[in-house]
């Protein structure tokens, strides 16, 4: 062979041997390109297995990289046998695909399906395959970081971790962590046994087992976190829940609280919405225990059972029928005063069940509406109303032929209810009523600056039972009454009185002055059998053969204000509205029943004059985030002011400020005024600050009965929310006044990125922040 044959032979098999030794790589992991895993590192090892025919065992060391579909390997060293399904990395090993990343000592992974176990791991996981939205941790997204001694990679999202913690926050030393083993399903939720929270490494929760939801939505099936508060009341309590999602447009939650001292509570709350309307259904059940008096002798408060009712749903039906309800009804006021932290909720002595479904037929608008109110008026004994059902139609008004006459036609019938005393069925004067209205009106005014209205109606109403004028205790009789009223009224609105100031500032572009007076006078046919009327309501206390006026002044400061400061644009709005007016009745009873008067009622004994106070009412806005408003009557007969109040508010980004001051003066021979007991003095006040970071805030409310210098209520509400977590204190004082049972009220409660916080049905304590 010449000397150039040969050359170019070495040259051959130099050039053959890279691509005979490519062919001798390994493949490490499948693909579902098709392709193989393309690896770097700085040595490679190929040794046969003796005993196995076939079986090469391949080393691969020194800063090994794999990289395959979205899956990225690196490790001091990788090892593979060709007819085994796993790889070995060793060393400094990381694996990352979409979604989480893994950090090990040591791991074995499954060349076709990626599965694995990593041990003496930590790591990366995105919770949520999608991003959150909110702002209540500074636009952080809550991925949470592991580490554990074990971590097995099951499925494509799913992940099993053995003894190891779990937490939301960046720090290389977190503020809170959860110790567990469990199952970690990407995008799905977390199954957590023995689980432990830890804040700055402090235990303060222990759950055998825990579920939490961690789906895109953000309306996750699984508990929510629990709050825990402590009264001079209850003790300790702790409040837990767990949310179901029950569809894209309803879900349902169900509570539970323990208070040490005083019980046990459950509760569920439904709600739906879609766009045929919107229901919410919160019912709770408090199973109080019986407490003992000092020294263990006498039962101080009996075991009882107390529910709650809620609910609110406004849906529409075929045919252009719609059911709307309106309920918040509860069994004992004292249980009502004694568990819930709203000073208005324990507070409220009225209990009610609302229902009603109307719609129209044609050119009549029918409905059935059954109501049910319990109002106490002590501890346990209460007074009822309502009606079960009534029947109420309407005839909507037309014009009658091509004249400014319109017709229409209003009428119910149905039982109406009213015991003054559920504990006294001699008290109960409910009955059938029928009232039926027809009535015809006409505008009499030509002119723009003028209105003048004219009605007159007839009213035919029977009652299924009467009473009569000389039994003071108004018992029912069974005989039926019947009453034909003829009302008429003319409504006279203005001339209206305006000026336009033209001047521009930096607050308005110009303003005007508008006043408006008005008057009405209405008159009604006599009745002579008043007093055998059984009074239930306003229907009732329409008094015959009686003339009466009410007038009074209208003034409006309007603005046309600046949007965004001199020469932007500019809108009208009212800065400063006040309205004066009074009545007058010929009959000295019908003043008793003076609608407009709010301080009159269905039984008050005659007036003393035929004039009823002058009201004022005021009320100012003179900015779009400020508000403020004085009311205030003055009796003539008396010559003095029944009462007043005022209130104002502001409301800014940042800062919301409201408070109000009441007083209702003592009037000697005035009836509801007369009596020390009818006078109140109150000073209510509420404000809440935020800081711009929107990481830490707080609230201050308080409601102060001046007539005896002592709170009823103060609350204090702060949080913080830091980078992955939050925390929020509620401390509440309330007086023993006003019939309210003093209590001292603590409670804190955890919001934890990813995770949450709630607040249940029972007054637990909880917000801020959100």
């Amino acid at each position: 062979m010449s000397k150039s044959v040969r050359v170019l032979a070495i040259l051959a098999l130099l050039a053959a041997w890279p691509m005979a030794a490519l062919a001798q790589q390994p493949e490490l992991m499948q693909c579902k390109t098709g392709i193989g895993a393309s690896y770097k590192s700085e040595t490679h090892e190929r040794l046969k297995i003796k005993g196995r025919e076939g079986a090469v065992r391949y080393i691969i060391s020194g800063d090994v990289l794999i990289t395959c579909d979205d899956i990225t390997v690196a490790a001091d060293e990788i090892e593979s046998i060709s007819d085994e399904p796993t790889l070995t990395a060793r060393g400094h090993v990381v694996f990352k695909q979409t979604g989480f990343a893994i950090t090990a000592d040591l791991s074995v992974v499954n060349r076709s399906t990626h599965l694995g176990v990593f041990f003496n791991v930590s790591g990366t996981i995105r919770m949520s395959e999608s991003r959150s939205h909110g702002d209540l941790f500074g636009g952080l997204e809550p991925d949470a970081y592991f580490s554990g001694d074990k971590l097995e990679k099951t499925g494509p999202k799913t992940f099993v971790l053995t003894n190891g913690v779990l937490t939301t926050c960046t720090q290389p030393t977190p503020r809170w962590y959860m110790s567990f083993s469990g199952t970690i399903t990407q995008g799905k939720h977390v199954y957590m046994r023995n689980l432990v929270l830890r804040v700055k490494s402090v235990p303060l929760l222990y759950l055998p087992a825990f579920y939490y939801p961690i789906t895109e939505e953000g309306r996750n099936t699984g508990f929510l976190m629990p709050t825990y508060g402590s009264t001079s009341v209850d003790g300790f309590t702790l409040s837990n829940a767990f949310f179901l999602v029950l569809g894209r447009s309803m879900d349902a939650t169900f509570f539970h609280d323990y208070r040490q001292k005083t019980g046990m509570g459950f509760g569920t709350e439904y709600r739906y919405r879609e766009t045929s309307g919107t229901g919410n259904f919160n019912f709770s059940l408090f199973n109080q225990k019986a407490q003992l008096a000092v020294g263990n002798t006498t039962v101080a408060r009996a075991a009882e059972t107390h529910y709650n009712l809620d609910a609110r749903v406004n849906q529409r039906l075929g045919h252009g029928f719609q059911l709307v309800s309106n309920d918040h009804y509860f069994s004992s006021a004292t249980a009502q005063q004694t568990y819930q932290q709203n000073l208005y909720d324990l507070s409220l002595r009225q209990s009610r069940l609302n229902v009603g479904l109307n719609g129209n037929l044609q050119r009549f608008r029918i409905g059935v509406v059954a109501n049910l109110a319990d109002t106490y008026t002590g501890q346990t004994s209460a007074q009822r109303s309502g009606s079960l059902p009534t029947v109420t139609f309407n005839l909507g008004r037309k014009p009658i032929g091509r004249s400014k006459v319109s017709f229409q036609v209003d009428g119910s019938s149905g039982y109406l209810i009213r015991q003054d005393n559920l504990d006294d069925p001699a008290t109960n004067h409910s009955l059938w009523r029928t009232d039926v209205m027809p009535a015809i009106s006409a505008p009499l005014s030509p002119w723009g600056f003028l209105s003048v209205d004219s009605s007159a109606s007839w009213h035919f109403t029977t009652w299924s039972e009467s009473t009569t004028a000389t039994d003071p205790a108004h018992t029912n009789l069974p005989v039926a009454i019947t009453r034909q009223l003829f009302t008429a009224q003319v409504t006279v609105r203005g001339p209206k009185v305006s000026r336009i100031f033209r001047t521009s500032n930096g607050y308005a572009d110009g303003f005007k002055h508008l006043i408006e007076p008005f008057y009405s006078l209405s008159w009604n046919s006599p009745f002579h059998d008043a007093g055998r009327i059984v009074q239930l309501d306003g229907v009732d206390g329409l008094v015959g053969g009686t003339a009466s006026m009410d007038y009074g002044v209208t003034t409006t400061l309007i603005g046309k204000r600046w949007t965004h400061g001199p020469g932007s644009e500019t809108n009208q709005s009212n800065i400063l509205r006040a309205t004066l007016r009074q009545s007058y009745f010929s009959n000295l009873l019908a003043a008793a029943y003076n609608q407009q008067d709010s301080s009159t009622g269905l039984y008050n004994a005659p007036a003393a004059s035929p004039f009823s106070p002058i009201s004022l009412n005021v009320t100012a806005a003179p900015f779009d985030n400020m508000n403020a408003g004085f009311t205030t009557r003055y009796d003539t007969h008396f010559g003095t002011l029944r009462e007043f109040g005022v209130t104002a508010g502001v409301s800014r980004p940042l800062v919301q400020v409201n408070a109000g001051w009441y007083k209702r003066n003592l009037i000697p021979g005035l009836p509801g005024y007369d009596s020390p007991d009818s006078v109140t003095h109150f000073l209510n006040t509420n404000a809440t600050l935020t800081h711009p970071s929107r990481h830490f805030g707080g609230s201050y409310a308080a409601n102060l009965d001046l007539k005896f210098s002592r709170f009823l209520q103060q609350r204090y509400l702060v949080y913080y929310n830091s980078q992955c977590c939050g925390i929020s204190f509620d401390y509440q004082t309330i007086g023993a006044g006003a019939g309210l049972p003093a209590d001292r009220r603590f409670g804190f409660s955890f919001t934890l990125a990813g995770i949450g916080s709630f607040a249940n049905p029972f007054g637990s304590f909880g917000g801020g922040g959100s």
